[in-house]
């Protein structure tokens, strides 16, 4: 829901809480532009950012783009590494979300947030997303208040009633 509103969505992930799994279970990974890694300075955090990166790499096919399906994964191309490359670069028609790291109660990473925000939106607009995107929310929105409207107008309808009663 919160992705059918936002331009952009950032996922904040913690260490200990096993995020990394969650995150592959609940299919967030297809949903957030930005990943951050809070409380970046425990135990746990270098890995959970690896795994993300990971994650992102295998979604993209990194690890198997020329290699036969059933022969394996070519570990020459480190998925993570490739993801975290790709995050890098600055393309305005493909935007892979990049996997930061932040120590929220130190302010420590949050001028690296704020400047991916940036960027992300400068991708959204250069690519035409940003107007796809909105356009699309415009209609969901304009669907739901019609569905409301003739549902409620449908189920309040004394005749409308009637006639279901009478039915059942």
């Amino acid at each position: 829901d919160v992705a059918k509103m936002a331009d952009s969505t950032v996922l904040v992930l913690v260490p200990e809480s096993g995020d990394s799994i969650q995150t592959l279970k609940a299919g967030v990974m297809e949903v957030a532009d930005i990943f951050v890694v809070n409380k970046a300075d425990r135990p746990g955090a270098d890995r959970l950012r690896n795994d993300v990166e990971l994650m992102l790499g295998l979604r993209k096919g990194v690890s198997f783009g020329n290699v036969p399906a059933h022969h394996g994964v070519d570990l020459k191309r480190n998925p993570a590494r490739a993801a975290r490359e790709a995050a890098a670069v600055e393309n305005p028609t493909i935007w892979t979300p990049p996997v930061m790291s932040a120590v929220a109660t130190k302010e420590e990473g949050i001028d690296a947030i704020l400047t991916a925000l940036d960027k992300h939106f400068v991708y959204l607009e250069e690519s035409g997303t940003l107007r796809i995107r909105r356009r699309e929310r415009m209609r969901e929105r304009v669907m739901d208040v019609v569905e409301r409207k003739v549902s409620d107008r449908l189920w309040k309808d004394s005749g409308t009633m009637a006639w279901l009663e009478e039915r059942l």
